[in-house]
């Protein structure tokens, strides 16, 4: 746990700007894999503000260019595919007309009853003995088909983690 710059093992430093200045002033790390076509990226850190910046993840792309492929600001905000991330955790893909979807949750198991899916929290959730207000899940009913399930908290089972099947999509 490093607090300040006396604990660190290691310093990279630009010490271009001062307090009312010097934003976008650059300190990173950069790789290369290869000789001639080679495969670059970057890790680096801009200042955005007095006391502020972003880490900012970069690699390059066929064009030769570097985009930013990831960045997570100051105050804890994460983006992909956005250098603004405006939610904690903030998903672009500017991918025209393509057919990807920007976020993939994924189980590694199969069969049926195997299910993957997302739970909603409020406050610390799962480290406060408190039970999930919500989840959504999709699961495997055999024969590539699979049914899609909203479930809520129950209001005498939230203190456990209780949650009822409100609404059922099934793959008929």
């Amino acid at each position: 746990n490093t607090v300040n710059a006396a604990n660190a093992l290691l310093i990279l430093e630009n010490k271009s700007g001062s307090d009312g200045s010097g934003v976008n002033n650059y300190v990173g790390i950069y790789f290369r894999v290869a000789n001639g076509a080679n495969s670059d990226s970057q890790l680096q850190y801009v200042r955005t503000g007095d006391n502020a910046g972003a880490f900012q993840f970069k690699a390059r792309n066929a064009s030769s260019s570097y985009p930013n492929l990831m960045t997570i600001k100051s105050d804890g905000k994460v983006g992909i595919g956005t250098t603004s991330p405006l939610t904690s955790l903030d998903i672009v893909d500017s991918s025209n007309g393509s057919l990807t979807e920007p976020l993939m949750i994924r189980n590694g198991g199969t069969g049926v009853g195997t299910n993957v899916g997302m739970v909603f929290f409020n406050g610390n959730g799962i480290n406060s003995g408190a039970g999930a207000l919500a989840k959504i899940k999709a699961i495997d009913v055999g024969n590539y088909d699979a049914d899609l399930v909203f479930e809520t908290a129950l209001k005498s089972g939230f203190s456990t983690g209780g949650t009822s099947e409100r609404m059922r999509i099934d793959s008929s």
